[in-house]
């Protein structure tokens, strides 16, 4: 029988799984902020500010971020 892993106990309940526990990571926490800002500009229309190339840019730097040599510790990239 597998071990179950004591997640919360209380004088009445106890849950349990028999998972592993995800604890959330810097890089966790970067990875859905860079997929949250490439949805957000992904359908941006090109005659709205900043302008087309300047959001092509961003999106590159963007999708560039996470292979950063100091990933998920760099500098976040700025439109």
């Amino acid at each position: 029988m597998k071990k179950l892993n004591n997640i919360l106990s209380t004088s009445t309940h106890k849950i349990e799984s028999a998972g592993v526990a995800h604890k959330t990571t810097a890089a966790d926490i970067e990875a859905e902020w860079q997929e949250s800002e490439l949805l957000r500009t992904d359908n941006w229309p090109s005659d709205r500010p900043p302008g087309a190339q300047a959001m092509a840019d961003y999106r590159q730097r963007l999708r560039d971020y996470n292979n950063q040599s100091d990933f998920p510790n760099g500098t976040r990239p700025t439109l």
